[in-house]
Parts: structure tokens; sequence; C-alpha cells
């Protein structure tokens, strides 16, 4: 960070060893006495993911492994659907919202379309 290929890139900040810091540990007077125990509290305190997460409730057509069906129905709980990024296989490579809205676009059609055809939607709760 201190390199000078990034001189042109970061603004310089006062030196303060305070792991409370806001600049901490680009502000420490010298890196190498930063300790591991220091970095993983850092770490636990400022370190958050960004992607978001998905696949907790996965679809497929398996109970054994998934939690809803294709048609985002949980197995074995009638009248209950999940539509958002929960029922992914997979993370995604980019933000989840455009394939959500997809999938939410679809299922409300398979709904229409099954309620239409004279299935009982939501008929259990």
């Amino acid at each position: 960070m201190r390199s000078p290929a990034f001189k042109d890139y970061f603004d310089p900040v006062l030196t303060n060893d305070d792991p409370s810091s806001y600049w901490w540990p680009y502000s420490s007077s010298d890196v190498e006495k930063i300790t591991d125990e220091q970095l993983l509290r850092f770490m636990d305190e400022k370190a958050f993911t960004l992607y978001h997460p998905v696949g907790s409730a996965r679809m497929g057509p398996s109970p054994a492994t998934s939690v809803v069906d294709l048609g985002c129905r949980v197995h074995g709980v009638k009248g209950l659907r999940i539509m958002d990024a929960s029922i992914f296989p997979e993370q995604v490579s980019g933000h989840p919202t455009a394939p959500v809205a997809a999938m939410a676009a679809k299922l409300s059609a398979m709904i229409i379309a099954e309620n239409a055809a004279g299935a009982r939607v939501g008929g259990n709760l």
C-alpha cells in the first residue's frame, strides 16, 4: 500500500498504530509488527461478504437434495413457496437482483397458469 506504485492513487494518512483507528492497518507505522491476532480481530470486526448468500433453500426435484421443487413449492409443506436468491443451487456470477426478478416473473406466470387451469392456489392456507 505504501509502495511508490500506489503513491499516485492513495492519499497519505497520519501514522496511527491503534487497531481501532479508521485507517488501520494502512496507517500502521510498521506493518511487519502487526500480529496475526490483531489481523484476525480486524477481519472479525470489519470483514463482510460482497456476495449475496444463496442456496440455503436450494431448488431441485428431490427432497433429498433440495428444499423447494421446480415450482418453488417447499417439499412436504402444502401451500408454501419460496422465491428469492436462497433457492439458487449455486452462486450467480453477477448481482442476483435480475435473476430473482426473472424467476419471480416466471413463477407468477406459473401460478396464474395453474389457477387458470383450475388448480387450487393456496387452498390449504
